[in-house]
């Protein structure tokens, strides 16, 4: 089963919660079940807090929410991205492009490998979303993570990288537009091998 295939299930029962309650509930988790103290969000530049919650203030079912979740332990940095619904119960059009979402994710990855031009995994995975069933990809597949949560190899059209065996790899395909209210993005990361990659 691919890690990001499942929804799930409902983010929040309470209509009132906002994107600040979601990161403070996912950074007590993080410290309870870690038992690690972790960077207070409130005194770092955004990208390189504990959670991004990503989103509005207060949201409301039927509403998705991707939740950018990047955390730094001794010194190395991770950065994930789920996509929810509010109330547990995705409209027939937010399932269809989570299900895209994740297809595109499964053909990125098999051009996960040494030598392969990020330039050119980028315009494969902009080919395959955007302009799907009207929605847009509008921003980079994904880059490097380590001591920041964002490095070289970059997967955006600017940057002409190739990946290399030992690099590990945030990869952040997505979908978004007005009929899903808001938009999908998923994110894994991946460690570049000599014959692929592991997760």
């Amino acid at each position: 089963m691919h890690p990001a295939r499942e929804w799930s299930g409902a983010l929040a029962a309470d209509a009132a919660l906002v994107s600040k309650d979601i990161a403070r509930r996912i950074e007590n988790e993080l410290v309870t079940s870690s038992g690690l103290v972790l960077p207070d969000t409130a005194k770092e530049r955004p990208q390189r807090g504990t959670v991004l919650a990503v989103g509005k203030g207060r949201y409301e079912d039927g509403e998705l929410i991707p939740l950018d979740i990047g955390v730094g332990v001794r010194g190395y940095r991770c950065d994930l991205c789920r996509t929810f619904a509010v109330d547990g119960s995705p409209t027939e059009e937010q399932a269809a492009a989570h299900a895209r979402v994740v297809e595109v994710m499964e053909i990125g990855e098999s051009l996960l490998k040494p030598g392969q031009s990020c330039r050119a995994m980028f315009e494969a995975v902009k080919g395959e979303l955007d302009g799907w069933q009207g929605y847009a990809f509008f921003h980079h597949a994904g880059h490097g993570i380590g001591l920041d949560a964002h490095e070289v190899p970059r997967i955006n059209p600017a940057w002409d990288d190739s990946f290399e065996e030992g690099d590990v790899i945030a990869f952040e395909p997505g979908l978004y537009g007005g009929g899903l209210r808001a938009g999908i993005r998923l994110e894994n990361n991946y460690l570049i091998t000599s014959d692929g990659f592991r997760q």
